[in-house]
């Protein structure tokens, strides 16, 4: 197989520092919950099962770590260095001989996962993974994720992508490619194309876009954030193939998703999954970051400045709505409509004036709000 050049590389993290008013927002954040957060919130504190606890070890460290590791070494922070290296060196000492890493069992509240295997948890953390070799040259990441991905090879087939992870392959590629970048293993292509066919058709949906209404129940594909992270995955297959369809898999599924259900601040709404649009229709703040992921990787891949232009809207208007000034602890709902200024929160039913942090979970309403991944480090504990 032939793969297909892309149009820009990737710098390594760490390659540009921020300065002035970006600076001043990373530390905020730092300041703020994100650097703190183990303190106010115990799914991600010294029991989690990403560290060697016994409480939670799906995906809320992993997702942790993918905004706390770029922070802190895009400040230079030593303090949340040596936090975020607790979890990537427990995690580099968890491979087993068979080349599977991470906690032996999984704890989660989340009922859609299969507690025996679950390939999802463990994407989020190559990604982790994969920006601590960038920023650090830690010549121990390419063999642990080589090991890895012999392990996945010979279990693949029988344990194939399912439920999240059917939805989010295209995460687990990112980081095949990129290994591949590093070793020229053919091998790597050949699980690509694996990973590729049992991840959710985003392709044949955004091509020929089949939801031109408000949804009203769950579905894989339609909930918001799979959205966001699918629209990826065509760029990468035109990557693997050079199939023209590809790229026009992305236009159309962005064109539609806006004409059906898009918004004044540049994402589709989805509370939680596609909502139409209704200005009073709300939208994750996980899907506004995972947009913004997505984005970096289609113009990374495709070179076309209107994905660029889509980011830089979505990153000035979207996300600011969505989270608190000073990133501190507050409890809200997950979403944030575009027409009111003031937000219900749960439980007590009184309003919020200001933008709200927000975060989801399936068990309560009131769960510290993480304002913690995506570019350049904000990170969230998404579902």
């Amino acid at each position: 197989m032939v793969l297909q050049r892309s149009a820009f590389e990737s710098l390594p993290l760490g390659s540009i520092k921020p300065e002035g008013w970006l600076r001043n927002q990373l530390r905020i954040q730092a300041d703020g919950l994100t650097g703190h957060l183990e303190e106010h919130w115990p799914d991600v504190g010294p029991d989690n099962g990403w560290i060697g606890g016994q409480g939670e070890s799906w995906e809320r460290g992993p997702y942790y770590l993918d905004g706390l590791l770029p922070l802190a070494y895009l400040l230079e922070d030593q303090r949340l260095i040596a936090k975020a290296n607790k979890w990537v060196e427990w995690t580099l000492a968890s491979q087993r001989e068979d080349g599977q890493f991470g906690p032996a069992r999984i704890e989660t509240v989340n009922r859609d996962v299969d507690r025996r295997q679950d390939w999802w948890h463990t994407m989020i953390m190559l990604k982790v993974l994969m920006q601590h070799e960038e920023a650090t040259g830690d010549e121990r990441i390419v063999p642990f994720l080589t090991r890895f991905f012999d392990y996945v090879r010979l279990h693949i087939i029988e344990q194939p992508l399912r439920g999240w992870a059917e939805a989010r392959g295209s995460e687990m590629l990112l980081c095949i490619l990129w290994l591949h970048g590093r070793t020229g293993q053919e091998a790597l292509l050949e699980l690509a194309d694996i990973i590729a066919e049992q991840t959710t058709s985003w392709s044949e949906i955004f091509h020929d876009f089949p939801y031109w209404r408000k949804i009203e129940k769950w579905d894989w594909t339609t909930h918001v954030v799979n959205v966001a992270m699918g629209l990826k995955l065509p760029a990468i297959r035109y990557l693997l193939h050079g199939d023209p369809k590809e790229r026009d898999s992305v236009h159309r599924g962005i064109d539609s998703l806006m004409t059906y259900h898009g918004q004044a601040h540049g994402m589709f709404s989805g509370d939680e999954w596609l909502s139409g649009t209704h200005p009073s229709q709300g939208v994750e703040l996980c899907a506004v970051v995972e947009y913004m992921y997505t984005l970096e990787q289609l113009t990374r891949i495709l070179g076309e400045g209107k994905f660029g232009d889509i980011l830089e809207r979505v990153a000035f208007n979207a996300l600011p709505a969505a989270i608190s000034p000073d990133c501190e602890p507050r409890t809200s709902t997950i979403s944030r409509s575009i027409r009111s200024s003031a937000t219900q929160l749960p439980e007590t039913g009184a309003t919020a004036r200001r933008p709200i942090c927000s975060v989801w979970s399936r068990t309560s309403a009131a769960v510290p709000p993480i304002c913690t991944k995506a570019g350049p480090s904000l990170s969230l504990i998404c579902g």
